[in-house]
């Protein structure tokens, strides 16, 4: 077992976590505006930034996504607001003070330093610096609206300045309203963390090969934007998938998994996989019933998000994404069935047969997981024969190219390699939603529940019942395995101006026990807001890794609509294996013209750093990661 074998290249910023991306060499020792403005730079990068294309839909929320993580490393586009937010998040990791800056049906971020505010506008590609005698300050978003001059008459411009079909003329008008400013959302869920079992590998490819997300909103955006202005270059976005109107053109990548491993009594493959595996044994040919009831169950769980061909009218759904191939045999009053759990809790059967079969199948699951990052296959057999020699599971997924570790000189390429999620455990993450729809009291989750008014009715959800004291929630944490920390979550409603609430302050807490001693990991207070908009608040919470059990603590005196969070749990392998990792790229041979190049490192826990060398200029190709089959000795333990 691998968890989270990650390759970094020294021409690639670390995208891993947002600490890991703020250690790049090209963050060494900046400050001030200069961390700032290469954090903005970073973003609009033309060949590592966010190109400007329709964003992923959170199916959780029904809006579009934030999370930082997600859209860097499995998209690499998305609009204004997020652009915004990730730039924001970004600068609240590096020390800022941040905030959202909200025009004429648009946002920019402002980051503070220098005792004032300063706009940065990651999406446009733009910032702003005053007139002399005050020309290498960067203006906030109430200077720009006072004085239009600084769009149009810039002295000293941003690089890259403006979108080609964004020119400072067309943009000036959008500064006419007069500027306001929303919280952060710091949705920051979403996990890197992954492992790779004995027979499964992810090969991620630095160019598209036609599998991607279709969101709900892509259709309704299609027919907007994807049109030719005045006879003049692209519409916005187009249904041809994710591609940037601009030169360089870039566009989405893709991957997949391939999970094969070998069933027969040779290897411990199958049962190190599942988290489940009874009532079967193993004989050199597979799998078969050693009693009248048997299950397998393995969970898929990927940094990326599964996504298949789909139809871009959105009429039909994605294709090929998901493909299960088995080979096995039923005898005489057997009954098989194949199910898929999604991350919603839905089981959907695929297979189903009870009659007697000797069959190879490919099953096309894909319409069941597009769009989402991790669901469980249950394998479930009753009867008396039954018998498996074969079984491959092949998941696409879409990867941002523009996040992979990249070869990119002729000569040495030095490469880095570390394991584990990001605070270095081999961990495996368990991503939960919790919904406030309705009573605390019902929701299985919460243990606790004290002086909540619930009014779902109104934008709250909950409020306190006795307006002096805070309302309190405790949720519970099941994990399979010890639990190590969670990251949470939530939106918590502002308060308007002039009114009235007892108490701004609201905290998170854990513990091992519903009973405490609690343990505080984020406190703040509730945000002010002309319209009473709610903040995205993110914490995370350290357990004592001594319990398969957890508790988190809510406080605050304004409502809440949902709780998200990702926890952690202890994932301790029987079985360590080294990892075999493959980069492909192409170079042009002078004699016969351009030729596909490999090199090939077997990576154990002793290494971290290895070079590629190349005799050409190298592009880039793919990047393949192997957990070969586990060791022949089904007796060995760690």
């Amino acid at each position: 077992m691998i968890y989270s074998p990650w390759i970094v290249s020294e021409s690639v910023p670390d995208f891993y976590s947002l600490r890991h991306t703020l250690s790049s060499p090209r963050f060494k020792n900046k400050t001030g505006e200069d961390l700032a403005i290469a954090i903005w730079e970073l973003i609009v990068d033309h060949d590592l930034g966010l190109f400007h294309y329709l964003p992923f839909q959170d199916p959780f929320i029904d809006k579009d996504g934030h999370d930082p993580l997600l859209t860097i490393n499995s998209f690499g586009f998305t609009i204004c607001h997020v652009h915004a937010h990730i730039m924001a998040m970004l600068c609240k990791e590096a020390g800022f003070e941040v905030r959202i800056a909200n025009i004429a049906g648009h946002e920019g971020t402002e980051v503070y330093y220098d005792d004032r505010w300063h706009y940065f506008d990651a999406d446009i590609q733009m910032y702003y610096r005053l007139h002399e005698p005050k020309q290498d300050v960067i203006a906030c978003l109430e200077e720009i609206h006072a004085d239009p001059s600084l769009i149009t008459d810039q002295k000293n411009p941003s690089k890259p300045f403006h979108f080609p079909d964004r020119l400072p003329e067309d943009m000036a008008k959008l500064y006419k309203v007069a500027p306001s400013y929303l919280p952060v959302l710091e949705e920051r869920l979403h996990s890197m963390a992954f492992r790779l079992r004995p027979g499964e590998s992810l090969q991620r490819y630095f160019h598209a090969r036609g599998y991607w997300h279709l969101s709900p909103s892509y259709v309704r955006g299609f027919q907007k934007h994807a049109t030719v202005k005045d006879g003049i270059g692209p519409g916005e976005a187009g249904p041809e998938g994710p591609t940037a109107r601009f030169w360089p053109n870039r566009r989405y990548g893709n991957g997949f998994w391939y999970y094969k491993p070998d069933l027969t009594s040779k290897t411990r493959d199958i049962e190190l996989g599942s988290d489940r595996f009874e009532g079967f044994a193993q004989d050199e040919k597979g799998l078969f019933l050693n009693r009248d009831n048997a299950v397998i169950e393995c969970s898929f769980a990927s940094p990326y998000l599964y996504c298949g061909i789909p139809d871009p009218h959105g009429r039909l759904p994605a294709l090929n994404g998901a493909i299960l191939n088995m080979s096995f045999n039923c005898g005489p009053n057997t009954e098989l069935k194949v199910s898929i759990v999604d991350a919603a809790g839905k089981e959907t059967m695929i297979v189903e047969r009870t009659d007697e079969i000797d069959a190879e199948i490919d099953i096309d699951y894909t319409e069941w997981i597009d769009g989402s990052c991790h669901f469980k296959l249950i394998i479930a057999v009753k009867g008396d024969y039954f018998s498996l020699n074969h079984f491959a599971n092949t998941l696409w997924c879409m990867v941002s190219p523009h996040a992979l570790p990249a070869l990119s000189q002729k000569g040495e390429n030095k490469m880095a390699v570390h394991f584990g999620d990001c605070r270095s455990f081999k961990s495996r993450p368990l991503y939960e939603n919790i919904r406030i729809d309705r009573h605390p009291e019902e929701i299985a989750q919460i243990v606790t529940c004290e002086n909540v008014d619930y009014v779902p009715d109104t934008h709250s959800i909950i409020r306190s019942a006795d307006k002096k004291n805070p309302w309190t929630l405790v949720f519970k944490i099941d994990t399979p395995k010890p639990l190590l920390w969670s990251s949470v979550y939530t939106l918590i409603e502002g308060y308007k101006p002039n009114e009235k609430i007892a108490n701004r302050n609201f905290d998170f807490s854990c513990s091992d026990s519903p009973d405490g001693p609690w343990t505080e990991f984020k406190s703040g207070e509730i945000l002010e807001h002309d319209q009473g908009w709610p903040a995205g608040f993110y914490g995370e919470a350290e357990f004592s890794g001594n319990s398969t059990t957890g508790y988190i603590r809510i406080r605050a005196f304004t409502g809440i609509p949902y709780l998200r969070f990702t926890h952690h749990f202890d994932d301790q392998p029987e079985y360590d294996s080294t990892l075999d990792v493959t980069h492909g790229w192409y170079g042009d041979d002078p004699e016969v013209g351009r030729r596909l190049r490999t090199h090939s490192q077997t990576i154990d826990s002793n290494t971290d750093a290895y070079t590629i060398s190349c005799d050409e200029t190298p592009h880039n190709a793919f990047i393949r990661l192997d957990c070969p089959s586990s060791n022949t000795d089904r007796n060995k333990k760690n």
